[in-house]
């Protein structure tokens, strides 16, 4: 867990906590919904703290400040304590993925990892993605409202389980990738991170036991695998596989965190992006419209193929713009490593520091009308990697970003060309944040017709996700 408590005061501003139990409180108000907190404390200036003086947690926002923590990983590193278990657990040992893990050791990880998300790793990856996704959009049912955030999950899952562990969709591989997402979910409660006490009852005694049945069950796949031998192209096989003379290959411990790691950023964070991209063509008719003329006139109603991507450029502003309004509201937190200065303010050791995409994302000064969803303002926009970070930026930025972009510009239009949506009207729409990944609170409900349908106007929709939005 890291230091949140015993700092000398700094001269950093920020709200006053209440009175008590106001730490504390703070702390899970921006566990349970950074989203407010970031946009409420970007008010303050550049540099802020959580709470008034109190360097536990210090926010920082705009392209210079975001620059100056994300390009100095050995200054501020990531917190390797976060999620920490009891010596000898399986949580403990899955901590020590290349999310938490510094230094040499995270860049060891990192380049034994690179080959599973180079060119022609994804080029490799293309024609699986459109089989999988060709296949589970056949169980979507037109005519029907549906949790549209749930189907999303199912290809996102389906895809990730076939292109980083080379299994085919089936009820075990499944049952796998819920098991854990449903990990992560409760590694990444506030009560979880704020109460790491092995008692019965709490989240963390949960998120142990839950680690333990992952861990296991990723255990016998790597093993399956290795019995398997022969050419395998999928990630996992190929980070089994990888070797460097000047670099030791992963040990079994290592390879589960990895694993356990692929399986969350391979599917959770892509399928949101799925989902609100859906979400906001829904809400604009006219981007709708110009996105299936484009894609009309690309791919004539076949699938694409990665060949196609480039000449889909409604496309890939309509994702770009997705990204940007809605978008992780935190990246992983980051500790001083020794005494410094942010923005020109004193900060102690074991500070933890946090960045937000979201606040950056939605600075008027970088972004006019920034809670409007105008892809066209990627026409002449090309902001700097601390300006658009949907995927973090600086030499610890996500490996599978170009995985997930790939993944998106392929299963979008499949998408797109069987199905037109419609959310039914006073559809509650709220966010719920846990780890960096924004997702909705409820299920996003969704009438899904041909797409062929003719459209109708959006109806309207209740629910606190309108605090980043304006029509």
């Amino acid at each position: 867990m890291p230091k949140l408590f015993g700092f000398d005061q700094v001269a950093i501003r920020g709200p006053q906590p209440r009175p008590i139990i106001g730490s504390f409180q703070s702390l899970y108000e921006l566990l349970d919904d950074p989203v407010a907190v970031v946009l409420r404390l970007r008010q303050q200036g550049e540099v802020v703290c959580l709470m008034d003086q109190n360097p536990a947690v210090v926010c920082v926002f705009g392209a210079e400040r975001n620059r100056e923590i994300l390009t100095q990983p050995a200054l501020f590193q990531h917190d390797e304590t976060l999620f920490k278990g009891p010596p000898g657990t399986e949580m403990e040992k899955m901590r020590f993925s290349s999310v938490t893990i510094n230094g040499d050791v995270h860049r060891r990880h990192r380049k034994l990892m690179q080959p599973a998300f180079q060119k022609s790793a994804l080029d490799g990856y293309a024609a699986d993605i459109v089989a999988v996704t060709r296949v589970m959009l056949k169980r979507w049912k037109v005519g029907q409202v549906n949790a549209v955030d749930s189907l999303c999950r199912e290809v996102a899952l389906a895809v990730a389980i076939k292109c980083l562990y080379g299994l085919d969709i089936g009820d075990e591989a499944d049952k796998l990738g819920r098991l854990a997402a449903e990990w992560v979910e409760v590694v990444t409660a506030p009560t979880t991170i704020l109460l790491p006490f092995n008692f019965p009852g709490l989240g963390y005694r949960k998120a142990m036991q839950m680690g333990e049945t992952v861990a296991k069950q990723l255990r016998a796949l790597i093993e399956q695998k290795r019995q398997l031998g022969g050419e395998q192209k999928d990630a996992m096989s190929l980070l089994m596989n990888a070797h460097d003379a000047e670099v030791e290959p992963l040990s079994d411990d290592e390879l589960v965190a990895e694993a356990a790691t692929l399986f969350i950023a391979g599917h959770e964070t892509t399928a949101m992006a799925l989902l609100w991209t859906l979400f906001l063509i829904e809400r604009h008719p006219a981007v709708h419209a110009t996105l299936m003329a484009e894609l009309a006139t690309v791919l004539g109603g076949r699938d694409p193929q990665s060949e196609d991507i480039p000449h889909m450029v409604v496309l890939d502003r309509v994702i770009k713009e997705s990204m940007r309004i809605i978008s992780a509201p935190l990246l992983f937190m980051r500790v001083c490593a020794q005494a410094t200065t942010v923005g020109g303010f004193e900060v102690p050791p074991d500070s933890n520091l946090l960045v937000s995409p979201l606040a950056t994302h939605h600075d008027a000064r970088l972004y006019p009308e920034p809670e409007r969803f105008l892809p066209d303002r990627w026409l002449k926009l090309t902001p700097t990697p601390y300006t658009y970070l949907p995927f973090g930026a600086g030499p610890r930025a996500c490996i599978g970003m170009l995985f997930s972009e790939r993944m998106l510009r392929l299963v979008l239009p499949m998408i797109l060309q069987r199905f037109r949506f419609s959310m039914p009207e006073h559809t509650q729409v709220d966010r719920l944040t846990r780890g960096n990944i924004l997702r909705p609170r409820q299920a996003v409900s969704m009438l899904i017709e041909h797409a062929s349908a003719p459209a109708r106007p959006p109806a309207p929709i209740v629910g606190n996700l309108h605090e980043l939005l304006t029509y």
